[in-house]
């Protein structure tokens, strides 16, 4: 028996999703020896590819992200946004972000693809380091709970 040991809570619980769901996965193991030099400051990992029947495979990167309650909206740098969208165009593959927070016990997850994040949301910079960045309004993520399935993000 081979044992999985992910990186931290949030991709461990969504791993305990797709196994309960019954989908096949690849987690993609997150430490600086298992990537090509070449793609090191260009681009960032996803942490799981899925295979979903009838679509094919997608990218998931894991998000255990506070919610910012006066917003309604999580947060992500635009720098991870950047390396994030480098490995979907260089390997064509559809990256989705999942939301969630332990308190909810990362049973409901808040998803929206990369591509719709870069569309749709204007950048921001924070007044904290300069930064830029993008809040990810919660009401344009599609919601899947422990319960369901992946179906309802394409629409079947």
């Amino acid at each position: 028996m081979i044992i999985v040991v992910v990186s931290n809570n949030s991709e461990q619980r969504f791993k305990e999703w797709l196994e309960n769901k019954g989908y096949a996965y690849l987690y993609i193991d997150q430490s600086l020896d298992c990537f090509s030099s070449l793609f090191k400051g260009v681009t960032k990992r996803p942490d799981f590819l899925v295979v979903i029947n009838s679509i094919g495979i997608i990218a998931v990167d894991v998000k255990e992200r506070k919610i910012y309650e006066k917003y309604e909206s999580f947060v992500i740098d635009e720098e991870e946004i950047q390396k994030l969208l480098s490995f979907e165009r260089i390997f064509r593959i559809p990256i989705w972000l999942a939301f969630s927070v332990e308190a909810v016990q990362f049973r409901t997850w808040y998803w929206v693809s990369l591509s719709e994040v870069v569309e749709k949301i204007s950048l921001n910079t924070s007044s904290k380091n300069d930064k830029p960045f993008r809040p990810i309004p919660m009401k344009i993520c599609k919601t899947i709970g422990w319960e369901s399935g992946l179906s309802s993000l394409f629409g079947l």
